[in-house]
């Protein structure tokens, strides 16, 4: 059982007794208070979209006005469920995107909380489950996306929801749990599809633990997994079109052309996505790596695996550019977190930061090459032992770690190959979210997190700087953003422009004038973005973080970022020359 912890049950521990002793231990106040700090110190306040968001508050606003769900065509996700659950919070509080946050807050603690609890599944200490939930909110895009109606952060609450009830049966062989295991599934299903690959996982694993003799077969185990589904089905049949015709053709030759091709893409796919699974869960290294957390001295076989996997994960890392962290756009630039998504803040191909960490990111990135190795040599052999050998009869508390650490190993390894689907042209970092939980919980027994003080303090350390890292670029992100909508309603009342006189960026072109494209978008079958991009239809006027070729600045909105302590300027841009006639 190793590291693990696990404590035999107490058969004559009563149902007050164990009620008193978790409340001696609680897990979700001090995971709610870290949540309640982080929201004193940077307010979710502000009457603007960010990132995709406005699509899915459009979904919110047609359910509170017609009461029915209709799938809008720049979506890519079926997000029903979210759709409801943020038309719950805006019937009772009011619509707003402020509120919408907040809908998307009380997720995100309530995903932290299915984490820590995930950890005591796995019989580890309370100090584990309680990192491992600050870990989950901490996470820098977990924590940036937390502030958005996105549907990151709703689909990895419900599918930690639904990967603890899978792990509770695991441990229990309980039909009940699978059962719920598997609404929840459903649940984020309707979130995003990727929600399926959840009882996939489980059924993998149980049929597994089947053929190896760790489990004896019960009708129960499949009736509650497939019975969720059923009725998940015939909801798909009663359910209007939901935006189909729209997305992107798969195209297999993305990947390459011959099977060796596709073989390497894929690969080299999965092993970025686990460097980037490593960043996520960097504080786990930290104390993997403290001297007192080592326990085996490493022999040569060892030595020349650990040394074979950092050279291929560097290979797929280092070669193609940008050669280091970050990898992928989107949410983690050099220095900050959350897209910029305004014209003139890409230059060279590079997000044109205030703040730059340059040859500092070497440092991170060979810190999550050497994560990435130690988990691909360690925990994954470590999880694929319950197809190593048979055993008669039920399986024990050890055996039940076993069948845990596969459904973990299929869960972590399927949220990872179907990013590498052709179906999804465009990757970015935040997808990789997806995979932190089963990633985290594999790595977490190997960090003595709670176990032994040096360990534990090392983790700890790194996670409070990960955590303010993430405070502060938060902070940064709804500060340039609130300065640039106060902007732009500047240009709208003191300017009197309109709308469709005003480049506002991706968010504002899309709340405002993506409209007059939906139905070419949905009668096409591919999205109209306008000939000139991001829904644009003039550029009289733009907001924008840098001057720009053919404006000239008539006004500033200042901000004040703790991303370098410094008051910046939004500034407000006129049009000076011809507009181009393309972007």
């Amino acid at each position: 059982m190793g590291d693990r912890d696990r404590q035999p049950a107490k058969s004559d521990r009563s149902w007050l007794a164990g009620l008193v002793a978790r409340l001696r231990k609680p897990l979700f106040l001090p995971l709610a208070a870290l949540m309640l700090i982080t929201v004193a110190l940077v307010p979710p306040r502000g009457e603007f979209p960010l990132n995709d968001d406005w699509i899915y508050a459009k979904t919110v606003q047609g359910i509170l006005e017609t009461g029915a769900y209709e799938a809008n065509p720049y979506a890519d996700p079926t997000l029903i469920a979210q759709a409801y659950w943020g038309a719950l919070f805006c019937s009772v509080f009011g619509y707003s995107f402020t509120v919408l946050r907040a809908s998307t807050l009380v997720l995100c603690l309530l995903g932290a909380w299915a984490a820590a609890l995930c950890v005591r599944s796995r019989g580890m200490p309370h100090a584990a489950a309680l990192f491992f939930g600050a870990l989950f909110i901490a996470n820098p895009i977990v924590m940036n996306l937390s502030y958005t109606f996105m549907t990151d952060v709703p689909f990895l609450a419900v599918s930690t929801i639904s990967g603890l009830f899978f792990l509770k049966s695991l441990e229990k062989e309980a039909a009940l749990y699978v059962l719920l295991g598997s609404v929840a599934a459903v649940a984020a299903f309707f979130i995003r599809q990727f929600g399926l690959l959840l009882p996939a996982a489980f059924a993998a694993t149980w049929i597994v633990l089947l053929i190896r003799k760790r489990v004896g077969f019960s009708w129960g185990v499949p009736l509650a997994l497939l019975m969720p589904w059923a009725v998940a089905g015939g909801l798909l049949l009663v359910l209007p079109e939901l935006g189909a015709g729209t997305g992107e053709d798969w195209d297999w030759s993305d990947l390459g052309y011959t099977t060796l091709e596709r073989a390497r893409t894929v690969l080299g796919h999965v092993l970025i996505g686990s460097v980037y699974v490593s960043l996520f869960t960097l504080p786990l290294l930290l104390g993997r790596l403290w001297p007192a957390g080592e326990t085996k001295r490493w022999g040569r076989r060892r030595i020349l695996g650990f040394t074979a996997i950092t050279v291929l994960v560097s290979y797929f890392v280092i070669l193609p550019k940008p050669h280091r962290l970050p990898l992928m756009g989107n949410s983690i630039y050099d220095l900050g977190v959350g897209p910029m998504l305004l014209r003139g803040s890409v230059i060279d191909s590079e997000i044109a930061a205030p703040l730059w960490l340059g040859w500092a990111w070497w440092i991170i990135t060979a810190l999550c090459i050497i994560a990435s190795a130690l988990f691909i040599l360690e925990c994954l052999p470590h999880a694929l032992r319950a197809l190593s050998r048979k055993r008669e009869g039920r399986i024990e508390d050890c055996e039940r770690a076993a069948g845990q650490d596969l459904f973990l190993f299929f869960w972590g390894l399927a949220m990872l190959l179907i990013l590498a689907a052709p179906a999804i042209p465009i990757r970015f970092d935040r997808y990789f979210i997806i995979a932190l939980l089963p990633w985290g919980l594999l790595s977490l027994q190997y960090a003595k997190v709670g176990v032994k003080k040096g360990p534990t303090v090392a983790a700890v350390s790194a996670l409070a700087i990960m955590y303010v890292f993430s405070v502060v670029c938060l902070q940064d992100y709804m500060a340039w953003n609130g300065a640039r909508w106060r902007g732009l309603e500047r240009l709208m009342t003191e300017y009197g422009a309109t709308p469709e006189e005003i480049d506002g960026g991706y968010e504002f072109n899309g709340l405002y004038t993506s409209d007059k494209f939906a139905e070419d978008s949905a009668s096409g079958g591919q999205r109209n973005f306008g000939p000139r991009g991001w829904w644009l239809v003039d550029d009289l006027y733009a907001v924008s973080l840098y001057p720009r070729d053919n404006f000239e600045e008539d006004g500033t909105e200042p901000y004040f970022s703790w991303l370098g302590f410094q008051t910046r300027d939004v500034l407000l841009l006129r049009r000076t020359g011809e507009p181009d006639s393309l972007f």
